[in-house]
């Protein structure tokens, strides 16, 4: 071999060490990004309510072997099978079988389940998400071009709107979720039938979000409210879709038979014509108390507060002006209001108003107004009281209908309120009651200051009024002490609509 001849040196001899550098680097990074889209579809999962993620099925498998192992349980035999291991139960409290375990020195056989999952329990860690589920909520079903149409086409005077904000308004300000252990979050919700609300009262919330930067109102449609309550999943109210459907039919039912006994004809539509009306008539009223409950739970998972499109245009209404636009006076009175809310520290707010002489309720000093209510998440006052309204639309025992108009209305705060301080009939508008063992606080407030006189003259039958007196073909002529003593007298028996054959009806025939 000449001197001037290099050795043959092959591909492998060169790179020998770099490509089990790169076979290491490639490992590492399809781990990482194994690991990202593992994380990301597991929290697509949550957001959408999915049963089970990709955490969860690992779980499943890996994690129940090497957690019983550790636990020192064995798997159960069939007799000619193998052994099977089972995936670990979430609801055990495995450190409390371990302390078992060591003090008595044998076996546990029996389950131990941890108070930490009992939904009674659960304290609730403020969603990071509140807007954005909230914006997916009100907005019309985007597969649904019927709808959309129908949502969408306002009559005159009227404008389509579902989100009133800031023009300066930031998703991720620390602006609107209060950053304090206490106080009511930044969020308005509005309850309406539609969408389509006055256009005065869309521009006084436009002027009134300008002057509160931190706010966001919702506007809540019948439509919305039906999916949030029927399409989310409610962990800690189970009963919300049997409630709500047993609710609604009830109010159909009550409704119904009230109308007919009072002998409320729609004018000269026979036929179709005025079995449709009386159909919408009828689904007024079911809605009514389907937002009774919506209330309870969009205040428990969200926060803010919550106020009736009907209560809002009487707060702006003024009967000694014919401007088109709100009257000063009201447009004062809701920024009053705003103000109220936005210096108040409390965890909850309550408006209390003073009973009419002439309304057939019990009570004579004072009644909860619950059109406008407000309270932060996982308010233990809002818990019991959505646990109540729910409870009286169900069992078989509780009329549709009370002294104070729909069940759902004013008796399940009265009933939340028992529940988290037995002294609250004692305690006078205007004070701060202190809930103990849970370092929350409501506030009762005076309304009669903030509504008008037509709210105040039959507090809890008002929207029950308004709403057959809204068809101006009814015949023949109610008196509002008409009404209210039409549906008193409606006593639904089990005969007429039972929840419980009710539900059974639906589940065979789906």
């Amino acid at each position: 071999m000449n001197s001037d001849e290099q050795p043959l040196v092959t591909n492998d001899d060169q790179d020998d060490t770099p490509t089990d550098e790169r076979s290491c680097k490639r490992i590492i990074l399809t781990s990482i990004i194994c690991f990202i889209l593992t994380i990301l579809i597991q929290i697509q999962c949550i957001l959408y309510n999915y049963h089970m993620g990709p955490l969860e099925l690992l779980v499943q498998t890996v994690v129940p072997s090497l957690g019983r192992w550790g636990l020192g349980m064995k798997g159960s035999a069939d007799e000619g099978e193998t052994i099977k291991i089972c995936p670990l139960d979430p609801y055990l409290d495995y450190q409390r079988i371990q302390q078992l375990q060591l003090q008595k020195g044998n076996q546990i056989t029996t389950g131990v389940y941890s108070k930490t999952h009992d939904p009674r329990n659960k304290k609730m860690i403020p969603s990071m998400f509140s807007h954005c589920e909230l914006k997916r909520w009100v907005q019309p079903d985007p597969y649904s071009s019927e709808q959309n149409q129908q949502e969408q086409q306002c009559q005159d005077g009227y404008e389509f709107v579902t989100i009133v904000q800031s023009q300066q308004y930031n998703a991720f300000s620390r602006s609107h979720t209060k950053d304090k252990s206490s106080g009511i979050p930044n969020i308005i919700h509005i309850a309406s039938p539609t969408n389509c609300l006055p256009t005065p009262t869309i521009r006084a919330l436009q002027r009134l979000i300008n002057n509160f930067s931190q706010y966001t109102v919702y506007i809540h449609s019948d439509h919305s409210r039906n999916n949030i309550l029927f399409k989310r999943n409610w962990s800690v109210f189970p009963q919300v879709k049997q409630g709500a459907l047993c609710i609604t039919e009830q109010m159909r039912v009550v409704a119904t038979v009230a109308l007919h006994m009072m002998g409320v004809e729609f004018g000269e539509a026979e036929g179709e014509d005025g079995e449709r009306r009386r159909k919408e008539m009828v689904e007024k009223f079911a809605m009514l108390s389907l937002r009774d409950v919506w209330r309870y739970l969009v205040l428990w998972e969200y926060g803010g507060i919550v106020i009736d499109e009907d209560v809002l245009n009487s707060i702006l209404a003024n009967d000694n002006t014919s401007d088109e636009d709100s009257s000063i006076v009201g447009n004062n009175r809701l920024e009053k209001l705003l103000s109220e809310w936005s210096n108040a520290d409390n965890d909850a707010i309550l408006y209390w108003i003073h009973n009419a002489k002439d309304n057939p309720s019990k009570d004579k000093s004072r009644i909860p107004f619950t059109g406008i209510m407000g309270a932060r998440q996982a308010h233990p006052f809002v818990y019991y009281a959505g646990k109540s309204a729910l409870k009286m639309g169900i069992w078989d025992s509780y009329n549709a209908i009370d002294d104070h108009g729909r069940i759902t209305d004013v008796s399940p705060v009265q009933e939340g309120l028992k529940a988290v301080t037995p002294i609250w009939d004692n305690q006078p508008t205007g004070s701060v009651v202190n809930i103990e063992n849970e370092q929350r606080t409501i506030s009762f407030l005076n309304g009669d200051t903030h509504l008008s006189h037509s709210m105040l003259t039959h507090p809890a039958w008002q929207s029950i009024i308004s709403i057959v007196k809204s068809t101006q073909h009814n015949k023949p002529y109610l008196s509002n002490e008409d009404i209210i003593k039409g549906f008193r007298s409606t006593d639904i028996n089990r005969q007429l609509f039972s929840c419980m054959e009710y539900g059974l009806k639906l589940t065979l025939t789906q």
